[in-house]
Parts: structure tokens; sequence; C-alpha cells
């Protein structure tokens, strides 16, 4: 469904472009961003009222919107806050520092260099308007698709730990190649298990806003000064390393986003 609709917003974006614009236009580089931005929109309002009104009307994980899921007060909201930003770090420093050690050891890997172009296309780009989609409108329909539509409708028919795998499959497949897909896959679960315990679309859409904003602007950096420090596959070692332990320390604090058994989970689960 979203893949149509994305074909379909995108397609009359086109059209509505080259009627009054003229064909010149879609070479645009801005023009050729704003696409993104308005399927992004359009996209999102569809997801959240179907979400809303159809999905978790009928979940057994049901999100109180009357109130924030979790949080009893300011000290509450700041230790959430400081443990999804952690966490969104960690998740893409572990990834950055994998993925990068792996490439200094398989430099000739066809795979890895068609992965490396990508994120170079995405990183190059000459438009602000694309590094606004990856960092704001991108995670929210994600989020809506993954972690609300389709967790939503597979934990009526499985259990949560099934529900988890079966989103997180759909959002690896979605990035369309094997090692986008793979890593995905597992931000997908730890998304979808953060969705669990918290109960909050909310606290979803920010720690995939978090991962995506810190691959942009806070892991490069940190591993460029790291490697000016030591060799950069060393450099690439600690990433994933330090990022590695985060994520212990942020899953062993995760009580911190955990809600009330009130709100439609059993008070015995963990």
């Amino acid at each position: 469904m979203v893949i149509m609709m994305q074909i379909g917003i995108m397609s009359v974006f086109n059209l509505v472009c080259t009627f009054f614009l003229g064909e010149g236009v879609l070479n645009n580089p801005v023009v050729n961003a704003l696409r993104y931005i308005v399927y992004a929109v359009v996209l999102s309002v569809f997801l959240g009222f179907f979400y809303k009104n159809f999905v978790n009307e009928g979940s057994k994980y049901k999100e109180d919107y009357g109130k924030e899921v979790g949080a009893t007060g300011i000290t509450d909201f700041i230790k959430q806050c400081v443990l999804l930003v952690v966490l969104g770090i960690s998740m893409q420093a572990f990834v950055y520092g994998l993925l990068n050690f792996v490439y200094t050891m398989m430099p000739d890997s066809e795979m890895l260099q068609s992965y490396g172009k990508l994120i170079d296309n995405i990183n190059g780009s000459s438009t602000i308007i694309i590094f606004i989609y990856t960092m704001i409108f991108g995670p929210i329909v994600e989020e809506l698709a993954f972690r609300g539509i389709i967790m939503g409708y597979a934990g009526r028919a499985f259990d949560i730990g099934w529900s988890i795998v079966i989103q997180a499959a759909c959002f690896g497949l979605f990035h369309g190649n094997m090692i986008q897909g793979l890593y995905a896959f597992v931000l997908g679960c730890i998304l979808g298990y953060v969705k669990y315990i918290s109960g909050s679309m909310i606290k979803t859409i920010l720690l995939h806003c978090v991962v995506n904003i810190s691959g942009i602007f806070v892991v490069p950096v940190v591993a460029v000064l790291l490697s000016q420090l030591m060799e950069s596959i060393a450099a690439y070692v600690a990433i994933a390393i330090i990022s590695g332990g985060l994520l212990v320390i942020c899953y062993y604090n995760r009580h911190v986003l955990k809600r009330g058994g009130t709100y439609g989970i059993n008070q015995g689960d963990k």
C-alpha cells in the first residue's frame, strides 16, 4: 500500500509540475526533492488517520491518546528524551562502525561498494529538502507504516515477538537492497520493541529521527575525530564497541520507557 501510494502521489506531482511548469522542471533538484516532501506529508496524514481509527482501536496493545504514555512528570520526560537520544545515536554508531570495519576488511565487495555509492549520493545531495525528508518526514511515514499499521495488524494474529519480527522484516525489504535491508531489520526490531514497551508512536518516531539525524551530523563527525587519533580501522572498532556498550546500558534502563499496566499491557510483561 505504501509503495503504491508513493508511486501514485509522485506521479500526480510530476504531472502537475509538468503541466504548469514544463517538462524541464523535473530535472530541477529542488523540485525533484520536493516530491518526497509532498509524498511524505500526504501519506503521513493518511497513515496516521488509518492507524488511529482502524488499527489502534482494535489492538491488544492500544495506545492511549489522552495522556503521554509512561510519563508521570517532567523528570520522567527528561529521562525518556535522554534515553531515546542515547539509544538512537548508539544504534546509528554501531551500524556505522560495523559496516565501515567490514568495508576496510573487504574493500573489493561489489555489494558494499554499491551501498557506499548510495550513501554518498544521499549525503552529497545539493538540496536541504532531502535532508529534511530523511530527518523528519521519512521517519514519520515509516513508523506509521511499520511500527503502527503492520505491527498492529500482526499483533492481532501473532504474539508480540512474532509481530515485532514481521514488521522488522517488512521494514528491511522496503529498503530495497541487501546491506540496508539487514541493518534495517535489526533497527526495526529495536524500534518495534520500543513501541511495545512504551505504547507510543511518538517515541518511536522521535527515536527514528535521532537515528537518521545522527547518521548525517553526529556519527560521521565523531568518526573523523577518532580517525585523527588512531588508524581508521581501529576507530571503527572503537565506535562499534562503545556504541554496543551504550546499547546494553539502554537495554538495562528500558524501564524508563515502560507504560503502566492500565494501558493495555499485562503487569507481568517485561
